[in-house]
């Protein structure tokens, strides 16, 4: 989940009709946007009849989500990390009406492979719905657990730009890492961080020494670095 200073933060959109009759310092300030973030994780392309302006109208709806609490929180749906899986965890009614103006929409994937989102049939004659755009926990729970993997990548490599060229491998592992501690039960972040290093150290050899499921459940940060 983002930060309370970026808990709102929205997405861009730029219409790339109008960005090829713009000046060089527009066409130069777009491009280094769109190679901000490597693998281009964080751009997307959206084909629409409808204009810029009423696109973005009608996406603003949509930055940002209340969570059962009532909280107000910013909804990174720019984030392919987080887009991709938008399908199937938003409800029918959601993703209908967040897509209703989209014709196509589709972004790269960490192997840089073109996806394109599944957008519901007779989407454009959906009826709103009269009501604030809000996530169920059950909704959070499943874009937090995908999250898990990135998040962790973030604490072990200390930041996207040091995973640029291995932004598919380093996230299947890291996946790995998060799919062996949640088995063992261990609920402790320290203790996956602290064993996602020893396997990343290790160029992923470590996964294989020892049953470490068993190990983690029980296991403590410091057991895991004297192991």
């Amino acid at each position: 989940m983002p930060g309370e200073e970026r808990r709102l933060a929205g997405p861009i959109l730029i219409d790339m009709t109008l960005l090829g009759a713009a000046d060089a310092a527009a066409q130069s300030a777009v491009a280094e946007v769109m190679k901000a973030f490597p693998g281009k994780l964080h751009c997307s392309t959206l084909q629409s009849d409808a204009d810029l302006i009423s696109l973005a109208n009608h996406l603003q709806r949509f930055t940002c989500f209340y969570d059962e609490n009532f909280l107000l929180l910013g909804f990174r749906f720019a984030d392919t990390r987080i887009l991709m899986h938008l399908p199937s965890v938003l409800t029918p009614q959601q993703w209908g009406e967040m897509t209703s103006l989209v014709g196509r929409w589709v972004f790269l994937d960490r192997r840089g492979e073109e996806v394109v989102l599944a957008l519901p049939d007779g989407r454009e004659n959906l009826t709103p719905e009269n009501k604030q755009f809000k996530l169920s926990s059950e909704q959070l729970e499943v874009l937090i657990d995908a999250a898990e993997p990135d998040l962790l990548l973030d604490r072990v490599k200390h930041g996207p730009q040091e995973t640029k060229n291995h932004l598919y491998d380093d996230w299947q592992l890291a996946r790995d890492c998060v799919s062996v501690w949640q088995q063992s039960g261990s609920g402790n972040r320290e203790v996956l961080l602290q064993f996602a290093r020893k396997v990343f150290n290790s160029n992923g050899q470590a996964l294989q020494k020892r049953d470490w499921i068993s190990f983690l459940a029980r296991a403590k940060p410091q057991d895991v670095l004297n192991s």
